[in-house]
């Protein structure tokens, strides 16, 4: 509603509805986790870009909330320096790296997992789980991909069926799953703890 996109959530009107993804809260979320896996860890890279800011400000006001600093490298456009970014963050030193939600930054996730390891920087993310763990990442933490599919094609469904896309509620994400990846604690030396754990709904060995 905010963007203006819909008239309200139970009554969208116009031609669209779907399920969306509540990223500010989430934003909040991931640093929260990695406060939980790393509870010494007193400064943070975030990366974001033009798309974020909503994201970026929900951080840090958790951040504030946590006692913890943020360092904030945003970039404008792409292509983005993903190297530069994360090696200069290195002076003064982050304890860790938060990986804003962004269709860009997703696409370089595999760069940013590696230039994270070359610089033994534990990094966190909250989009697409599972890529995201498979590419490195110590911990991701988003909304369950397969269940927005399957709803979102429920509501499909319906408007073949001659249902107005205006008169289906909007509905926002509400399940969400943890990916841990061990391998990745093994290389950076960290032990994730066991409550930590037992939240995971995958562990990457």
């Amino acid at each position: 509603m905010k963007s203006g996109i819909v008239l309200n959530l139970r009554q969208p009107g116009g031609n669209l509805t779907g399920v969306f993804l509540s990223q500010i809260e989430l934003s909040a979320k991931r640093l929260e986790l990695m406060r939980a896996v790393l509870p010494a860890a007193t400064r943070y890279l975030v990366l974001g870009d033009a798309g974020t800011k909503d994201q970026l400000d929900a951080t840090r006001q958790a951040a504030t909330r946590l006692r913890v600093e943020i360092v904030a490298e945003t970039f404008a456009s792409p292509p983005y320096d993903i190297e530069v970014a994360i090696a200069k963050s290195r002076t003064p030193r982050v304890d860790a790296l938060i990986v804003l939600t962004s269709p860009h930054l997703f696409d370089q996730r595999a760069r940013i997992s590696e230039s994270a390891m070359k610089q033994k920087l534990p990094a966190s993310v909250g989009y697409d789980a599972a890529g995201w763990g498979e590419a490195g990442f110590l911990i991701a933490y988003a909304a369950d991909a397969d269940k927005i599919s399957a709803r979102a094609a429920e509501m499909a469904v319906s408007i073949l069926k001659g249902a107005k896309p205006g008169d289906i509620p909007v509905e926002q994400a509400t399940n969400y799953e943890l990916t841990v990846n061990l391998k990745t604690a093994r290389a950076l030396g960290i032990t994730i703890p066991q409550s930590v754990l037992l939240r995971a709904d995958r562990v990457i060995e």
